[in-house]
């Protein structure tokens, strides 16, 4: 199904943005992605969605969703800020690799897992925020981050994985 920005694509428990209309590609500054378009649930964001996005500087994912799809937001040089919704709980492969403005972003509580390369390259990250409730994190899933520091709870798996990374990182308590 397509509407005059994206094209939907049907999931199980309900629809995806599978792809971004070439004008929204090349004019989108700031996108809000709705929980739902024409009473149809959005869950997620394909693969690749909104992917080389050169204008994008700054997006808000709506309560609901609960999936982001591999590189979904790669390439994307010019977002700044991601408020992600809680009920997110899955960031596929290289999601946000190559958002070389990005400076901070704050996993919501759900997700389980970092997957590889989900950040790599995103040279002006200075912060995440990593949930108690990540239990992995992937190979090269902070690479090229240079002012990285991460944001752990006391005694998580986040903590013991920066420590053993040689990651700096600050304690929440």
């Amino acid at each position: 199904m397509v509407h005059d920005w994206f094209r939907i694509e049907y999931v199980g428990d309900g629809v995806a943005i599978a792809e971004l209309s070439d004008r929204t590609r090349r004019r989108a500054t700031n996108v809000v992605v709705p929980s739902a378009i024409d009473r149809l649930r959005i869950v997620a964001i394909g693969a690749g969605a909104f992917a080389e996005c050169a204008s994008l500087a700054r997006v808000v994912i709506s309560e609901g969703i609960v999936r982001l799809g591999a590189f979904a937001f790669a390439g994307c040089r010019a977002l700044v800020d991601v408020a992600l919704a809680s009920t997110v709980v899955e960031l596929g492969r290289s999601s946000f690799a190559g958002c070389a403005s990005l400076a901070r972003v704050v996993l919501p509580p759900g997700v389980a897992r970092v997957e590889p390369e989900t950040f790599a390259n995103c040279l002006a990250l200075t912060r995440v925020a990593i949930p108690s409730s990540v239990v992995e994190i992937g190979r090269a899933a902070f690479h090229n981050c240079p002012s990285l520091i991460l944001r752990v709870i006391r005694g998580s798996y986040a903590e013991r994985w920066a420590r053993e990374h040689c990651q700096a990182y600050e304690l929440v308590v």
